[in-house]
């Protein structure tokens, strides 16, 4: 079997109900994702014991990427790119927002003022 089959058989099985439901999980997991890593950043100083939460929160985090990567892709190879171009996107756009974010709150005083 040559490579132009395998890939012809991949698309064949993912129908668009799978290909939409891995685009869905990768953006939801990318947000879940990077939004918990942010709030374990920034919440990391009020607790007592600061590296068992944060190392709890990584694998948490490492666990559902990897266990809704197992749901989504189904052993196909299109599904699990489609899921991972959709999680790296979610954190494209969430730094991108980050950044913007930051430029516009350096531009303005303690009062608000720009």
């Amino acid at each position: 079997m040559n490579s132009a089959t395998v890939w012809t058989v991949m698309w064949e099985q993912a129908d668009i109900w799978r290909i939409l439901f891995a685009l869905v999980c990768g953006i939801v997991v990318g947000a879940v994702y990077f939004q918990s890593l942010r709030w374990s950043v920034n919440r990391i100083h009020t607790f007592k014991h600061k590296w068992s939460v944060f190392g709890g929160i990584a694998i948490f985090r490492i666990a559902l990427f990897f266990a809704i990567l197992v749901l989504a892709a189904h052993k196909n190879i299109i599904l699990l790119l489609v899921y991972l171009a959709a999680f790296f996107l979610t954190k494209i756009v969430i730094i991108w927002h980050e950044k913007h974010g930051l430029i516009q709150d350096k531009s303005k005083d303690k009062n608000g003022n720009v």
